[in-house]
């Protein structure tokens, strides 16, 4: 999958994160995506944007995250967020990934039932 986020601190709207930064969009299979985000993809289109609130028990929990620099969070403990999300593509495997071939279904004959019994 291939998307674009931003993330935001729901109690001051700052936002901690944002790929829209970059001059590409996060490629990565759907399973390595953070849980936090994995949970409301499910049923997007390419293109739409969601928006999601994320508790803290599902964000950054007690640990929040801490500034890249000085004192302080960028995400404080116990913080719910918001993630803003657009899905940009859709893929089969990232680039670079083989493919395994699928195993060959067996063949039955017509007129044969396909449970043995």
């Amino acid at each position: 999958m291939v998307f674009r986020h931003r993330g935001f601190v729901q109690a001051d709207g700052s936002c901690f994160e944002d790929s829209y930064k970059s001059d590409r969009p996060i490629e990565m299979v759907y399973g390595q995506a953070p849980k936090r985000l994995q949970a409301g993809m499910p049923g997007m289109r390419v293109g739409g944007i969601r928006r999601l609130i994320v508790p803290p028990a599902l964000a950054f929990a007690e640990r929040g995250v801490p500034k890249d620099e000085g004192e302080g969070y960028k995400v404080p403990p116990n913080a719910t967020i918001v993630y803003e999300i657009e899905l940009v593509e859709l893929r089969q495997r990232l680039p670079g990934e083989s493919a395994s071939p699928a195993p060959a279904a067996p063949k039955v004959p017509a007129g044969e039932a396909s449970d043995s019994k």
